[in-house]
């Protein structure tokens, strides 16, 4: 799940990729606490629960900090979570990470297969997400389905 997840948001990504690969909607979530940290991957699996069909699962590799050890310091990442379709993830659906933005979580949603699912699954974590951190905010999505932080 991280190789894809580094893959994905890299921009090392082919031009043509799979539409539902393509980011659809991203949000920053400030991280502050263990607590907050803890209350976001909660969230994914209840979600991730509730959904249930096609193997719909969340993988934390928080803990993992090998993809860390060529960073800076200053920019190491503290979460990494991937909710995704599939016994061996062929179907990322939420990728979550601070990486190069420690304490500010970006999510951002793929499309999904089907697109129809993966929507209901992206609506209502947002629902829920902006109700637990009401200072989260919105990224923007490039053409590409890249995302950006407008402060860097």
């Amino acid at each position: 799940m991280i190789a894809a997840a580094l893959w994905l948001v890299s921009g090392c990504a082919p031009a043509e990729q799979p539409a539902s690969l393509r980011t659809v909607a991203a949000i920053e979530v400030p991280l502050k606490t263990r607590k907050d940290h803890e209350d976001l991957v909660a969230m994914l699996r209840r979600h991730a629960a509730a959904d249930g069909q096609d193997g719909i699962h969340v993988d934390d590799s928080s803990d993992d900090q090998t993809y860390n050890e060529f960073i800076e310091p200053k920019d190491r990442g503290t979460i990494f979570v991937g909710v995704a379709r599939g016994e061996n993830d062929e179907t990322p659906e939420v990728i979550v990470m601070d990486l190069f933005h420690p304490g500010r979580a970006w999510l951002m949603f793929s499309r999904g297969e089907p697109a129809e699912r993966s929507t209901r699954l992206r609506e209502g974590l947002l629902i829920d997400i902006r109700r637990r951190w009401p200072d989260a905010k919105s990224l923007p999505i490039t053409d590409d389905g890249g995302v950006f932080s407008s402060d860097r």
